[in-house]
């Protein structure tokens, strides 16, 4: 995962690829929210395989970023873990 991930995220550094893979017509430091969404819409409904991957990678780093991070959990509803 981490190989692919690594070479995902290079991919978007580059905004040919960025733009063709997302539909982002600006780079991802200035796109807007709704662009943001946009851009993963395009990717999770994709009808290639390709895309969609890339869509499903970014998904699970963005979500591990997240929940690494102890002061979003309550954001979830998640109460932290259990004392054993």
């Amino acid at each position: 995962m981490l190989f692919r991930s690594n070479a995902i995220l290079g991919v978007l550094g580059n905004n040919v690829t960025l733009r063709v893979l997302t539909g982002l017509k600006t780079g991802l430091a200035t796109a807007t929210p709704q662009d943001l969404a946009g851009a993963f819409d395009t990717m999770r409904l994709s009808n290639l395989p390709s895309t969609r991957l890339v869509y499903q990678v970014l998904r699970s780093v963005t979500c591990m970023a997240f929940f690494t991070q102890s002061e979003n959990w309550s954001l979830t509803g998640y109460p932290g873990p259990v004392e054993i």
